[in-house]
Order: structure tokens, then sequence, then C-alpha cells
């Protein structure tokens, strides 16, 4: 055996555990491993349970109530603004006159179709009248008091004693400034509230002149000589 290798040897002996006070690494590691806290596991355990079960029981059954009253109220708007479009649509139909020179059979067809607008004209405001309560609750304070003052507007003329040509002309009028004042534009666009702020004011003073209109035509002639012309 030569130096060299007696000095490996003697090397790899001092390394060999119990031989010149030496200890072995692998031992050393093994020993300082961490033990596990099974206290703090099942602690853990528990605690993401009940964090789990108080969500799915507690906050889920409140954010699907929200949820649902939201898509509730945007369903609400969308029917209403249906309704208001159909009701607009037939008036203005029902307004259109033909030319006096049409044909015979053309003006009796437009007649009918007429009539039949006027059928829509009834069915719709009478639709609008009906859910009125559940419409008003898609919307705050403001928007809620027009709605039902353009709603029972609609519904008194309908009700009145107008030519019917009147009758469709005054609700036509009105569709393009409630569809609009009835929008609730998000609080950044600054331009959309102010038109329909403008919407508003437009909207009720339409009301209020078709509402001395009604006076006018309920009152006698006496007294509608008396009072001042509505336009």
């Amino acid at each position: 055996m030569t130096f060299d290798s007696k000095v490996s040897y003697t090397a790899w002996r001092s390394y060999e555990p119990g031989i010149h006070g030496a200890s072995d690494p692998y031992t050393e590691a093994r020993s300082e491993m961490p033990t596990i806290n099974w206290d703090t596991v099942v602690t853990a355990g528990a605690t993401a349970v009940f964090v789990t079960l108080a969500i799915e029981y507690l906050v889920k059954p409140r954010m699907e109530a929200r949820k649902e009253r939201y898509f509730g109220i945007l369903r609400a708007r969308q029917e209403l603004l249906t309704v208001i479009t159909k009701l607009t649509l037939a008036a203005k139909m029902y307004g259109e006159d033909l030319p006096a020179t049409a044909r015979t059979d053309l003006q009796r067809v437009w007649n009918a179709e007429r009539d039949r607008q006027y059928e829509v004209l009834q069915s719709q405001s009478r639709a609008l009248m009906d859910d009125v309560a559940r419409f008003a609750q898609a919307y705050p304070g403001q928007f809620r008091e027009t709605l039902i003052a353009y709603v029972t507007t609609v519904h008194g003329i309908m009700l009145s004693m107008r030519p019917r040509h009147r009758k469709a002309t005054q609700i036509a009028d009105l569709g393009i400034p409630i569809t609009t004042a009835l929008e609730v534009p998000p609080g950044w666009k600054i331009w959309a509230l102010v038109r329909m702020a403008l919407a508003h004011e437009k909207v009720h003073r339409m009301l209020t002149k078709i509402g001395d209109d009604s006076v006018v035509l309920t009152s006698t002639p006496a007294e509608a000589a008396s009072r001042p012309d509505p336009r």
C-alpha cells in the first residue's frame, strides 16, 4: 500500500461513525428535520371547513338574492321599454294618412291596418297601467315619478273623448322623450346625464300641456272659452 493510499484510507476512516469522534452527516440531517404539529394541521383544516360553510350558507345566498334582484330590475326595464316602443310605433302608424288620391282598395286596406294599430294602442296602454307598480319598482325616486305620470297620462288619453288621431299624435310625441328620460346612465357619462335631465323636463312640460288639454276637452263651451290656449 502506497503512502497516498494510507492517507486516503485514514481520511475515509475518520468520517466513519464512532471513529475518532466523527459523526455521520446524513444522521445529523435526519435529526434536524422538523416534526409535524398535528394540532396546527387540524386547526387549519377546521378553519377552512368553517369558512367554506359560512360562505356557502351565509354569504352566497345574499349574493344570489342581490344578483337576482339586479337582473329582475334589468328585465323589468327592458320589458317597459318594449311596451313603450310598441305603443309609440302603433301611435305613429295610426297617425299616418294616405294621400287623397290613393286608390280605393289601398284606402280600405290602410283603414283596416289603422284599426288594428288602434287596438294595439288600447292593449299596450292597459298593459302599462296594469303593471305600473312592477315597472315603478325598477326605478329610483325621480325616474319613478316620471314613469307613473307618463303611464297615468297615456291611460287618461286613451279613456278620453279626444279624436283617435289626436290621441295617437299625443302618445307618439311622448315616445322619444320618455325613453330618453328613463335611461339610467353611469355617473361618469356627464353628457348622458344632462340629456336625461333635459328629457325629464321636456316630458313633464308635455304632460302638463296634455293635462291642460284634457281640462279644456271636459269643460263646457263657456269654461273652455275663458281658459287660456294650452298651446
